[in-house]
């Protein structure tokens, strides 16, 4: 089964199996694994995978990283998760806290990048 399959299954198991025998960090059409799981808002998922090894700064060919999606939509306990593993404040995640998916500041996303500088 492939990763779009599985994640839109929502199967924890099966996403176990396939990273048996697929990289953590693999790229599904130009973005990580994470980066789809963030964009998703698939928390459990995004726990998988950061707990398997997966990049929290990986980019996609845009510049955009997994914090700067979870700062995009307000994702704010993803936000948490990945800034607990390291994840960077770049300029483009604060520029979309700033420039939210629905218009608006994202200012619980703010909050949390204030508490992590």
């Amino acid at each position: 089964m492939d990763f779009p399959e599985i994640i839109k299954k929502n199967d924890i198991k099966e996403l176990e199996d396939f990273l048996k025998n697929n990289d953590v960090n693999e790229e599904v059409h130009g973005q990580s694994l994470l980066f789809w799981a963030v964009h998703l808002g698939n928390l459990e998922f995004a726990k998988v995978l950061i707990k398997k090894g997966a990049s929290v700064n990986q980019k996609d060919s845009l510049g955009r990283t997994p914090l700067s999606i979870s700062a995009f939509f307000g994702f704010t306990e993803i936000a948490k998760l990945l800034l607990e593993n390291n994840a960077q404040i770049d300029a483009t995640s604060m520029y979309r806290a700033y420039n939210g998916w629905d218009g608006h500041i994202q200012s619980d996303i703010l909050k949390l990048f204030k508490e992590y500088e």
